[in-house]
């Protein structure tokens, strides 16, 4: 038996695969139910969905990108996820990369562009040393935070957190750096929303490690059973599995509008 079921919307930890129920499940206008430390959600018409099937199909479909009544916390990924951030950090680096004689393609983006910083570097520019990486990582913030106005929101899963702040505690945890992530948020207006932000700033090992997983949960104090986390690459699934994470949505496989 694998350690995690892949269903249609990501990954469902083997002792939830049963028994957890979808909140779409009991969402239903004036009837919230109340579950132990999850507060009621309580009118299921202003959840948007944005989903391209039948709502009573989904409301039965234990697969639901939707949190369960049991979880305790949601963690979103930041890049790719949250927010639309992916073109124009290909944009900085291909800049920053061309004096070193190299250019960004499709293949090395999908295969690299989720690295951490130093492997993601010399991938690019063998036997390139961490102050390098470092220096150009700095200039890569600089010339990033000079597009802000270009980057948006992926709507759908903003939509969920959203309609979820101030049910459960939320969460950002991702390896871009915080001098990044903080203007995208404040830029896009969806700072407020998150209880917690946990960037590469704050561990040793990035995804996909579990460490950063495994400091926001610590700081949440929530068990990794209990989490929910989206992702949308095969490195941040995998460091939230490594960290033990009870269910992970690939928003990737997401059937949107």
């Amino acid at each position: 038996m694998r350690e995690h079921d892949v269903g249609y919307w990501g990954t469902i930890a083997p002792e939830r695969r049963h028994t957890a129920k979808p909140y779409s499940s009991w969402l239903f206008p004036g009837q919230a139910k109340r579950f132990s430390g999850v507060r009621p959600f309580r009118e299921a018409a202003s959840i948007d969905l944005h989903v391209d099937c039948d709502w009573l199909t989904l409301m039965n479909d234990s697969r639901t990108y939707l949190p369960y009544p049991d979880d305790l916390a949601i963690l979103f990924d930041f890049d790719g996820t949250l927010v639309d951030t992916m073109p124009v950090h290909r944009k900085v680096w291909d800049v920053l990369f061309a004096p070193y004689g190299f250019q960004i393609t499709d293949q090395w983006w999908a295969d690299c562009g989720n690295l951490p910083l130093h492997p993601y570097v010399t991938s690019a520019i063998p036997n390139a040393s961490a102050e390098l990486a470092g220096e150009l990582n700095l200039q890569a913030i600089e010339l990033f935070n000079d597009h802000l106005h270009v980057i948006e929101p992926i709507e759908h899963v903003v939509t969920i957190a959203q309609q979820f702040h101030g049910k459960l505690p939320l969460a950002v945890v991702t390896g871009s750096y915080r001098d990044v992530v903080i203007p995208v948020l404040d830029a896009i207006g969806i700072t407020g929303l998150f209880d917690l932000v946990v960037t590469a700033d704050d561990v040793q090992h990035s995804k996909p490690a579990p460490d950063l997983y495994q400091l926001a949960m610590h700081r949440m104090s929530v068990a990794a059973g209990r989490c929910l986390v989206y992702e949308d690459s095969e490195i941040g699934v995998e460091s939230a599995r490594l960290a033990g994470v009870g269910r992970i949505v690939d928003i990737r496989t997401w059937p949107v509008d």
